[in-house]
């Protein structure tokens, strides 16, 4: 909005959440500043493949992956794949009020 020169529409989305005073204040460093930002933002665009790859974060990354993949092999999975198997032999040889207890 502020690259376009849409000040009403920006004036009408600051005003809610800012005070008027503020409000003026923060446009009046948009218009003195109008490109700043932007060239901010595109400076630090470094992707995907940056953030995630660079040394500093390189082991945490690694030990986050590794961990989602062994919680997937290891978790629900596997109780939802043989719950049936699990509940049915478990069951059977209990008694009455031994499932009553579980529940």
């Amino acid at each position: 909005m502020k690259t376009k020169g849409d000040h009403d529409k920006l004036r009408s989305l600051f005003s809610k959440i800012y005070t008027e005073e503020i409000m003026q204040e923060r446009i009046e460093e948009i218009q003195v500043n109008p490109t700043d930002e932007i060239d901010k933002s595109k400076e630090n665009d470094d992707g995907y493949h940056a953030t995630f790859c660079s040394p500093k974060y390189q082991t945490a990354s690694l030990v986050g992956c590794v961990i989602s993949m062994l919680q997937q092999l290891t978790g629900i999975n596997f109780i939802m794949f043989y719950a049936a198997n699990l509940f049915a032999t478990t069951i059977s040889s209990m008694s009455p009020y031994q499932i009553v207890s579980l529940v």
